[in-house]
């Protein structure tokens, strides 16, 4: 004698219908906190294996990035590469009276107004200032024209033995730049040094 036994499939039909709206969901909510590809606003820096990165947006210019990348020119912020006003201000480079303030206090070297970024390129050391300057001998400009790795006085101060001077920034207490933010800087003075 066959017995036939009832099976529950309205449990089966719950649980596959539990598992499918949960699958579901999580497909929807992990589209929905990805986004959606688009363009961004705003100074990156260039992705590793070079390349600088530029403005997306801003209405100054715009630039590419990629390994193949090129300098961009500079959007809203004004500075090309990537956008040292941070750093500027986390390393006291401006400090009023010792540094290069608008006056030009150390080495007769201003940071601190607008535009002053625009007067690197090709540039000597003037000498001078009220904290005078120990590089004012210096043939090297602020930045090299044309140079692929923005090379010159500036980024050089910034690192380690410095061809004249001491290493920057130092406002009474030595305080170098970071890795990262070394790296700014070079990106900085490459897209300036290739403008």
């Amino acid at each position: 004698m066959t017995r036939a036994v009832s099976v529950g499939r309205s449990s089966h039909k719950g649980l596959f219908a539990k598992f499918t709206l949960g699958a579901l969901g999580s497909v929807l909510v992990t589209m929905t906190l990805s986004g959606c590809p688009g363009t961004l606003q705003g100074d990156f820096p260039a992705p590793p294996g070079g390349g600088s990165a530029g403005s997306s947006g801003g209405t100054a210019g715009a630039g590419t990035a990629g390994a193949t990348g090129t300098a961009g020119t500079s959007g809203g912020n004004g500075y090309p590469g990537c956008d040292i006003t941070p750093l500027i201000t986390k390393y006291g480079c401006t400090a009023v009276g010792i540094c290069h303030d608008a006056s030009g206090s150390g080495a007769n070297f201003d940071m601190a107004t607008s535009g002053w970024q625009n007067m690197l390129v090709g540039v000597k050391p003037k000498g001078g200032g009220t904290v005078p300057s120990m590089c004012g001998a210096s043939t090297n400009p602020y930045i090299i024209k044309g140079s692929a790795t923005g090379d010159g006085l500036f980024l050089q101060k910034l690192k380690p033995s410095p061809p004249c001077g001491i290493q920057m920034p130092y406002t009474g207490q030595p305080s170098y730049p970071t890795t990262p933010d070394l790296t700014c800087f070079q990106q900085f003075t490459t897209a300036l040094a290739n403008q």
